[in-house]
């Protein structure tokens, strides 16, 4: 007799070397443990499975699993019915499968896999309603996955979001969780986070929980997806159906539709990825010129029409089309009324793309925990050029910092967010992050003669290899109190390129023909993971819809500041000003260098654009140099929203962001290591939590056309005032940060 095989996430197994373990948890031979008992169903019963239900806010799970889900119910199919073995779980519903309700299934997780990532895998098919389903990769998707930690009452962030996890009617959901660092004990739950149109049944079989066994560089390749491409000189089109998908560094798109009325217009259909148009670009360093990229067909009985060809050509987010005729090639782009009539047109084609490799990396053996140290300096007096050396730890997750020497080393390759908080008692100061000893970017400047103390805070990304150290480094002599902050936002952990936003430009625009305000562009690459930034116009174009974080710094060149001199550094969004990153007032001031540099979190949709302005009413021109000029930009959440949605890195330790989208009166979160956001519309009043021993960051923008007011508690002050600060012009914002007493603006 043949030994019994189990097909699992890792293929097939062979029963004859496995052991059982007394909680039905399987290990294989190579080590790969299942924490879902029973996963298979090969007992013929449901096992731990369960319906249940949750309460959403908008999409998203915010209680406990509750058991019972009264819309649907549960069985053993087999007979057939069954997706592998001899039994599957079915999930079924008669009417509408009411949104928050669904199957799930508790696990413990060994205490050696706390805060690391963890494989998530089950097989499923919908056998019947599947007009009644909505599978487009995005909140409106009807089906999700989630992850409850029972111990802590959280639900954890999934990787890609939880309606990443169909992506057909049939085939195998993979997903990753990052479990929390202090509990092994869980939920994972299937359920409808939107209601369905009716009557569903789903099949599911091999649900999988358990570490990830596998590493090494493979090709990236994702599912066909569908999006809405922009057609020119085909006239008005009907029934596209155009997909397209990742394979390594190339775009692969097909599609059929039928044409208009064409027009005397060059042919063109732009490509798109993940479901949205526009946001990838052709790589023109792999197709400089124009080049034949695939093929199509058109419905046309023509002896004189062979062919038609589809071409690209680098820089570019559309395919041009040709008619093979016996006087016309199909390499030369046409017009629209030469490659086609009202007919019906289908096509295939590939193109290298911008910031995509096939040489991507599947998973390392970084242990998936969060990347993050947050540390103290207390009264460090550090040397002109001197790095500042923190005392105390309040996070550290890979024992980076070195309290002896100031060094930060990366324990993983990957972008790093560094931020501080600080006073300094000197002027004139400039503060770097440094890599490997060696300043790179400023990233605060202390404005020279103003003040005794300047309270200022700042944040850059950077680029670094695991073994690289980073420092923070200050220009002149100082006394240093504040925060420091190193996170992995990126890394080896993530799956394939373009899960991550991030980029980091510098230098800068060095003159202008007035004082402003005026574009600043940014041409030299430091890194820039989905192509996003345009060199020529200055332009960061959003590649997916959700909050992004904008750092930026820019310095004049050496000028003589005088009565009435002002200086403004700018975040513009679709060529409209929506913030002031940071306002100078340096007057009456002999020759100087000035720097400004300023943060600020914007909600943007798919396509949207931002860019750097700055204004200087006595100087105008820059300095040119890239460690004092840069812009960073990061998404740090997806799908802009409301409610709230909190960053973190997915259940391990680090700094936490929690971004919350407010119209009434609101007390401000307290929870310790979280930095706080308000998207506040309407005139209301947000109350901040007692600055003692306060070490969060608080940012509050108006966003709506009314006044919104910051209030204090206990009589504390905000910059030495007792009174509400307001903010009654629409979309402008402040930082504020407790100096351990009371609060100040940054």
């Amino acid at each position: 007799m043949s030994s019994p095989l189990l097909w699992g996430p890792n293929g097939a197994v062979n029963l004859q070397n496995q052991e059982i373990l007394g909680n039905g948890q399987l290990i294989s031979s190579d080590g790969v443990r299942n924490f879902v008992p029973a996963g298979s169903f090969e007992n013929g019963t449901v096992g731990n499975f369960a319906l249940g239900s949750v309460t959403l806010s908008g999409i998203t799970p915010t209680t406990t699993i509750s058991a019972g889900a009264a819309s649907l119910t549960q069985s053993i199919v087999t007979s057939g019915a069954q997706l592998s073995g001899t039994y599957s779980m079915q999930v079924a519903s008669a009417g509408t499968w009411t949104a928050g309700q669904g199957v799930y299934v508790p696990f413990t997780a060994d205490a050696s896999q706390q805060a690391r990532v963890q494989q998530i895998s089950f097989a499923y098919s919908i056998t019947s309603g599947t007009s009644n389903v909505t599978i487009a990769n995005s909140g409106a998707d009807t089906f999700a996955v989630g992850v409850y930690d029972v111990t802590n009452s959280v639900w954890l962030a999934v990787s890609p979001a939880q309606y990443g996890a169909i992506q057909g009617y049939k085939g195998t959901c993979n997903i990753q969780v990052q479990l929390s660092s202090n509990s092994t004990s869980y939920q994972l739950f299937f359920f409808a986070q939107n209601a369905s149109a009716g009557a569903v049944t789903i099949v599911m079989d091999q649900v999988f929980v358990g570490p990830q066994d596998f590493n090494g560089y493979g090709v990236t390749m994702t599912d066909w997806v569908a999006y809405t491409p922009t057609f020119t000189g085909f006239g008005t089109v009907s029934g596209a159906l155009i997909y397209s998908r990742r394979v390594g560094d190339s775009l692969e798109v097909k599609g059929v539709f039928t044409s208009g009325t064409p027009t005397a217009t060059q042919a063109q259909i732009t490509i798109g990825f993940a479901g949205i148009n526009t946001n990838v670009s052709i790589d023109s360093g792999k197709l400089p010129s124009l080049t034949a990229v695939g093929s199509a067909s058109v419905n046309i009985a023509n002896s004189n029409f062979y062919s038609v060809g589809v071409t690209a050509s680098g820089g570019n987010n559309y395919f041009t089309f040709g008619a093979q005729t016996s006087s016309t090639s199909s390499l030369v782009p046409g017009n629209g009324n030469a490659v086609t009539g009202a007919n019906n047109f289908s096509f295939f084609a590939s193109v290298p793309i911008v910031g995509w490799s096939s040489n991507s990396q599947i998973v390392s053996q970084y242990d998936g925990r969060a990347v993050a140290a947050a540390v103290t300096a207390t009264s460090y007096s550090v040397a002109a050029n001197g790095t500042v050396i923190a005392s105390s730890k309040s996070i550290d997750t890979h024992s980076a910092y070195n309290t002896s020497t100031g060094n930060f080393t990366c324990p993983v390759s990957g972008i790093y967010s560094v931020y501080l908080a600080q006073v300094l008692t000197s002027a004139g100061t400039a503060v770097e992050i440094g890599k490997n000893g060696v300043g790179q970017n400023t990233i605060l400047q202390c404005y020279p003669g103003q003040y005794n103390q300047e309270y200022l805070s700042g944040a850059i990304l950077v680029q670094a290899n695991a073994g690289d150290t980073l420092q923070i480094i200050c220009s002149v002599a100082n006394t240093f109190n504040g925060v420091i902050c190193f996170s992995l936002i990126s890394g080896a952990q993530n799956i394939q390129a373009g899960q991550v936003i991030a980029a980091s430009y510098t230098s800068a625009t060095t003159s202008f023909s007035s004082a402003g305000p005026n574009q600043v562009i940014f041409p030299t690459k430091s890194f820039d993971t989905t192509g996003s930034y345009n060199t020529s116009t200055g332009n960061f174009t959003a590649p997916t819809t959700g909050y992004y974080l904008v750092i930026c710094a820019v310095r004049w060149s050496v000028a003589t500041y005088g009565a009435g001199a002002v200086q403004e550094l700018y975040l513009y969004k679709n060529s409209s000003n929506v913030s002031i990153l940071s306002r100078g007032n340096v007057q009456n001031y002999g020759s100087a260098i000035l720097g400004l540099d300023g943060s600020q979190i914007v909600a943007l949709n798919a396509g949207d654009t931002i860019s750097i302005y700055a204004y200087n009413n006595t100087v105008t021109s820059l300095d040119g140099n890239s460690a004092t000029n840069y812009v960073s930009i990061e998404q740090i959440a997806g799908a802009a929203g409301g409610g709230t949605t909190v960053i973190t890195g997915g259940g391990g330790s680090g700094i936490t962001r929690s971004v919350n989208v407010i119209s009434t009166a609101t007390s401000a979160g307290a929870t310790s290591s979280t930095d706080y956001v308000y998207l506040v519309s309407g005139t209301t009043t947000l109350t901040l939590p007692t600055a003692v021993g306060n070490t969060n960051l608080y940012t509050v923008k108006n966003t709506g056309a009314n006044t919104v007011s910051i209030a204090t508690t206990s009589s504390q002050t905000i910059d030495g005032s007792t009174a509400p600060i307001t903010l009654p012009v629409a979309n402008t914002s402040l930082d504020l940060i407790s100096d351990g007493s009371n609060w100040r603006i940054i």
